[in-house]
C-alpha cells in the first residue's frame, strides 16, 4: 500500500493510519518527520475550514398542512413524499419533527445558492437561484438542504448535533461530512434526475458513495445515515469481507481528508488510494458467496464502472487530473479485476447450464407434467 500524501504550499505532508489513529508527518529528502507548530497548525485550519456545517431539508402530508411556514409549491411536496418513501420507516423521526417546524427564507443573504441552519431549522435560499439555474438544478439544490433536514438531529440544551454520518460535540466530534455530503447530494440527484451532476461541489463524493453501495447493503447505509449517525456499521460490514478494521479506518478517515482538499491546487494521491481501497473490497466482495449469478454480476460491475473517478470525470468537475496521482492505476486495476471474475463467473454460469441441461434430459416427463400443470404450452 502506498502511503497517503498532498501538498501545501509547496510542503508534502504524508498521512499514516496505523491502530486506528491517524498520523501527520512531513516528508522531506524521502524522510518522514514530525510536523512543526506551523504545520500542525496547517492541518488544524484545513480541518476546522470544513466544520460549518450546512444542511437542508424536507416535509410531508399532515405536518405540511399544520406547517403553516411551507410554501404551496406542488414540486416540493411531490420531493417530500419522495423523500419520505426513500427514509427506512423506523429512521423517520427527525424528518417529520423538523419538518413540522421547517421555515424558508427565500430571500437569504447567502454566499451559498441555499443552505440548511440546524438551530434555527431553516432552509435559506440565495433569491439568485432562481435566475441562475435550471427548474430542475433549483430543485434539486433545495431537495439536498431538505435531504440534510432530515437526517439532523439537533439537541439545544447540550449542543450536540447528529446530522448525516456525523456528531459534533463540543469535545469529541467525530466529522464524515465528506461522505454525508455525498449521500446528500447523491439523494437530491436520484430525486430529481438529468442535472449536470458533473459541475457539482460533492460530484468526487457521489461517486465513491455509489462505490461503497456497490459493497455494502444499501440498508446499512441508509440507517447509518439516518439513525446512528457513524460510519461504524459500514466499518464493520467491510471488515467482515477479511481486512483488519484499519483499513475500514483509513477508507473512510481519507474520503474526509481528500474532500478537505477539494479546493486544493496541489498534488495528491489521496484520491487514487481511495479507489484503490474500495477495489480490494469489490473484489473481496467478488470472492464471496455473495454474487450468485451472472446478471447480479454484469449489473454491479456496471454500476461501479459507472461511477469511477476517472481523469475525464476530474477535469469536467473542474480539476486538474495531473493533481491527481494514481487514478489511472486504479482505474487499470478495476478492469482488471472486472476481467479476472467475468471470466470465473462465465465459468460457473456455463457448468450451471450444463448441469441443469442434464437434469432436464433425465426428467423430461417430470418437466413436461410441470409445465402442464401451470398451463403452459
Amino acid at each position: 500500500m502506498k502511503e497517503n500524501y498532498f501538498v501545501i504550499n509547496g510542503v508534502t505532508y504524508v498521512v499514516i493510519y496505523k491502530n486506528l489513529k491517524e498520523e501527520f508527518f512531513v516528508k522531506e529528502n524521502d524522510i518522514l518527520r514530525p510536523l512543526s507548530k506551523k504545520e500542525q497548525q496547517v492541518i488544524a485550519d484545513l480541518k476546522e475550514n470544513n466544520q460549518d456545517y450546512i444542511s437542508i431539508s424536507k416535509n410531508l402530508s399532515a405536518i405540511i398542512i399544520s406547517n403553516k411556514n411551507f410554501p404551496a409549491d406542488r414540486e416540493l411536496l411531490q420531493l417530500m413524499g419522495w423523500l419520505e418513501s426513500v427514509i427506512l420507516e423506523d429512521c423517520r423521526e427527525d424528518f417529520y419533527r423538523n419538518l413540522s417546524t421547517l421555515t424558508f427564507d427565500f430571500h437569504a443573504s447567502t454566499n451559498e445558492l441555499a443552505n440548511y441552519r440546524f438551530k434555527e431549522n431553516k432552509i435559506n435560499i440565495n433569491p439568485s437561484l432562481n435566475g441562475q439555474c435550471t427548474k430542475s438544478e433549483y430543485y434539486q439544490t433545495i431537495l439536498h438542504e431538505m435531504v440534510h433536514m432530515s437526517s439532523t438531529e439537533y439537541d439545544a440544551k447540550t449542543g450536540i448535533i447528529k446530522t448525516g454520518f456525523d456528531v459534533i460535540t463540543r469535545d469529541d466530534s467525530k466529522i464524515n461530512r465528506g461522505l454525508t455530503e455525498g449521500m446528500t447530494e447523491f439523494m437530491s440527484m436520484v430525486g430529481v434526475p438529468n442535472t449536470r451532476e458533473y459541475l457539482s461541489g460533492c460530484y468526487i463524493e457521489v461517486c465513491l458513495l455509489s462505490q461503497i453501495m456497490q459493497i455494502i447493503e444499501n440498508e446499512i447505509i441508509l440507517r447509518s445515515f439516518y439513525k446512528y449517525h457513524t460510519t461504524k456499521m459500514m466499518e464493520e460490514n467491510l471488515t467482515m469481507l477479511g481486512f483488519d478494521a484499519n483499513k475500514a479506518y483509513e477508507l473512510f478517515k481519507s474520503i474526509e481528508m481528500n474532500y478537505n482538499l477539494r479546493k486544493s491546487l496541489e498534488k495528491q494521491n489521496i484520491l487514487g488510494n481511495i479507489q484503490s481501497l474500495l477495489l480490494d473490497y469489490l473484489e473481496a466482495k467478488c470472492n464471496s458467496s455473495v454474487i450468485t449469478n451472472q446478471e447480479q454480476f454484469n449489473n454491479m460491475m456496471f454500476m461501479y464502472e459507472s461511477m469511477l473517478v476517472t481523469n475525464e470525470k476530474l477535469q469536467k468537475n473542474g480539476k486538474n487530473p495531473l493533481n491527481y496521482e494514481g487514478i489511472n492505476e486504479s482505474v487499470a486495476k478495476f478492469y482488471v479485476l472486472k476481467e479476472k471474475y467475468q471470466k470465473q463467473m462465465s465459468k460457473v454460469t456455463k457448468h450451471m447450464g450444463i448441469s441443469l441441461n442434464l437434469y432436464h434430459q433425465e426428467n423430461k416427463d417430470d418437466d413436461l407434467m410441470y409445465a402442464s400443470s401451470l398451463n403452459i404450452k
